[in-house]
């Protein structure tokens, strides 16, 4: 793709954003990457969005299919330049691109419809961005779909009662496995055909 997203040496700490809580940026390998952005099922009406982008490798990946646009919400702004400069040169692009620099507690994802996460922060952000996404559904009603990557924090997605679990990805390079997550107007459908389901078998 023609861009450059290797961990730098002097990758930002831990420990930085409203919760002072942010993981070291890190680069996923590039078969679990395809296997994940598969499992998300993208469309050409999606507004991924990557939270946590780092250099871009994610974002650059996602906009290789045509979408109606693809973000990524990054806290550190040297990385994202790096992922801005990633974008600029990257080859085969099919959609709109952005990175942007902002602490994603505090970030409007009203346009999302797929979100992907590579263990960006601890459980206080994970909770509020995913109280922020519930919020947005509220306001705008549609359905999404979600992939955690090194799910550390599952348990608080677990919490979220607009949110129903859909599968899991495993590498088969490396320990490392993504949880994948519907919501909103998705959830519903999900919770009425284990409804039917549950229905039949006690039927």
């Amino acid at each position: 793709m023609n861009i450059d997203t290797q961990v730098p040496i002097n990758n930002r700490p831990s420990g930085l954003g409203h919760f002072n809580d942010s993981i070291r940026y890190e680069a996923l390998d590039y078969p679990m990457l395809w296997k994940c952005i598969n499992a998300m099922k993208l469309k050409s009406n999606d507004v991924a969005i990557e939270i946590g982008c780092g250099r871009g490798r994610t974002l650059c990946a996602m906009a290789r299919q045509r979408l109606k646009k693809v973000v990524g919400i990054e806290l550190d702004e040297a990385l994202t330049q790096s992922a801005r400069g990633n974008i600029r040169r990257m080859r085969g692009s099919r959609s709109p691109v952005e990175a942007i620099c902002a602490d994603a507690a505090f970030y409007d994802f009203s346009e999302g419809t797929a979100f992907y996460m590579f263990h960006p922060f601890g459980a206080a952000t994970m909770r509020t961005v995913l109280s922020r996404i519930h919020e947005s559904l509220q306001k705008s009603p549609r359905s999404i779909r979600l992939v955690y990557v090194n799910p550390v924090h599952e348990a608080v997605l677990e919490e979220m009662p607009w949110l129903q679990r859909t599968g899991t990805v495993q590498s088969k390079l490396f320990r490392m496995r993504a949880s994948l997550w519907e919501g909103g107007l998705a959830a519903r459908r999900v919770d009425s055909r284990q409804e039917q389901q549950t229905a039949g078998e006690s039927a």
